[in-house]
Order: C-alpha cells, then sequence, then structure tokens
C-alpha cells in the first residue's frame, strides 16, 4: 500500500441535493444553484484504530513515519504552509504556534504570547503569521525575527481561526462572538464587522480573487457568504446540522463541512 493508494481510502454516498437560501438577484443565488452532498463512511482515523494489525497497513506506517512525526505538548488544533512550504506552522492547546521545518521535521520556533489555547493560524505570501487564541485576541508574528508585531483586539469573545486574502491585504477572523471581522493589514486596524451569524463563527476561507468571504456558522446549521465590498451576505448554505469547516477554491468552487442531520455523521457538501 503506497501513500497514494491510502488516499482514496475514503467512500462517499451521495445521499439528496442540499438546500440553498440566497438572496434573490444576487450573484451567489445565480451560481450556488445546486450541492452534491457526500457522506464519509471510513476515515482515516478509523482505519487506523480499527485495521492497525493489517500487516500491509503498518508496512505504510514503518515506511512513511515522517507524516506523524510533529508532536506537540498539547493538542494541535490548526495548521498552515508557508508560501513557499518550506515552514509549517502549527496553533495547540499549549497557548502557542509551533514552527516546524519540513525537511528536517524539527520544530524550530515556539512563538508565545497568547494567554489562552491557539486555536488557528494562518500565514501570509509575504511571510506574516496570524493566530487567533481564546484570549479574544489575533496575534502577528514575523515568521523571519519570530517576533509578535501586532496585537489585534476587537472580539469579545474567543477567536476561533482566521484567513489571509491571497494577496495578504486583508485577513478574516472567526470568534465566539458571532462576527466575523476583516482587518487591513496595512493599518492593522479591524475595517468591517460582519454580524449576520447567531451563532458562533468558526473556519473561514477568502475567494480566490478576495471578493468573498465564507464562514462555517455553527448553531445556525449553516455557512455563509458575504460580498467584501458591500459587506451584505449574499448566500445562506444550509446544513442539517452543525457547520464547522468551509473552503473556497480557485474557482470559486464551496466545500463545507459539519455534522449529518443526526449529528454524528461527518459531511461534506459541494456548491456551484
Amino acid at each position: 500500500m503506497n501513500f497514494h493508494d491510502m488516499q482514496h481510502l475514503h467512500q462517499y454516498h451521495m445521499t439528496r441535493q442540499c438546500n440553498t437560501n440566497t438572496q434573490e438577484g444576487s450573484v451567489a443565488s445565480q451560481q450556488m444553484a445546486h450541492c452534491i452532498k457526500f457522506q464519509t463512511f471510513l476515515s482515516f482515523r478509523a482505519l487506523f484504530e480499527n485495521d492497525i494489525r493489517n500487516e500491509n497497513l503498518n508496512f505504510f506506517f514503518q515506511q512513511h513515519q515522517e507524516y506523524f512525526s510533529f508532536i506537540c505538548s498539547e493538542c494541535a488544533n490548526s495548521c498552515a504552509f508557508s508560501a513557499d512550504g518550506a515552514v509549517l506552522a502549527s496553533a495547540s492547546s499549549e497557548k502557542a504556534v509551533r514552527l516546524w521545518n519540513v525537511k528536517t521535521f524539527m520544530n524550530v520556533a515556539t512563538l508565545q504570547g497568547h494567554t489562552n489555547v491557539v486555536n488557528g493560524c494562518d500565514i501570509s505570501g509575504d511571510g506574516v503569521l496570524a493566530s487567533a487564541s481564546y484570549d479574544n485576541t489575533v496575534r502577528l508574528w514575523d515568521m523571519s525575527s519570530q517576533q509578535c508585531i501586532a496585537v489585534l483586539i476587537g472580539h469579545t469573545d474567543v477567536c476561533n481561526k482566521c484567513c489571509f486574502t491571497a494577496g495578504g491585504t486583508l485577513l478574516a477572523s472567526t470568534s465566539a462572538d458571532n462576527t466575523v471581522r476583516l482587518w487591513d493589514m496595512r493599518t492593522r486596524q479591524s475595517v468591517a464587522t460582519l454580524k449576520d451569524a447567531n451563532d458562533f463563527t468558526y473556519q473561514c476561507s477568502f475567494s480566490s480573487d478576495g471578493a468573498w468571504i465564507a464562514a462555517g456558522c455553527s448553531g445556525d446549521n449553516v455557512a455563509r457568504v458575504w460580498d467584501v465590498k458591500t459587506l451584505r451576505c449574499i448566500a445562506t448554505l444550509q446544513h442539517d446540522d452543525d457547520v464547522y469547516a468551509c473552503s473556497l477554491s480557485s474557482n470559486d468552487m464551496i466545500a463545507t463541512a459539519g455534522l449529518g442531520d443526526d449529528g454524528s455523521n461527518q459531511v461534506v457538501c459541494l456548491w456551484q
């Protein structure tokens, strides 16, 4: 069994079409017309736990130990690669962000300053790392000097995740205060607060051109999409249960992920 075989050990079952609620006449209402819903029956973790006695699987782990070598002292909550792929950053419950050399698998730096769990991180193309923490702040770090260069204050509850636009000029952060904040990286000031969510916002993602920002809104059972220029919510992508993750592809397909209708099965929806 090789690494590429392992990537295909997930089975997906198409169950039904998801609902979309969009504002009439919006661009999103024309483009997000349908959703393909998949349900995962086999996860990598389940495979590892249930089939560890399998000789082929044991061989895989022996040959690919490097894929599991990044060890934090507490739970790792998020990770992000640098633009050149040489460094991996991991945000963890040890109130820090660790930087790892991808070639040597060594921890080359530990960025400390947060006073609570660090739940999210992202790295811009010009080498600025953002970290979102349960201490209600987002910190900016210079990857070269490994120093904190700014503390972004504005959220009134724990910060969950953060993401940069492709150009690195804008940062989005999500929070248990039910908002998504947009930060101008030139001034390092909050320039907008998106308040349409009725529960905490979680993972967020910009479109490739930075025109849209999407975020999972957990307790609302939806992912929302906003127009960055007008700050209007242009689409509400409905799930049956909590939505924790979302991602926009380079051609602006949207993937959202969360719990299934019984609150246990993991569900991924694709929207276009």
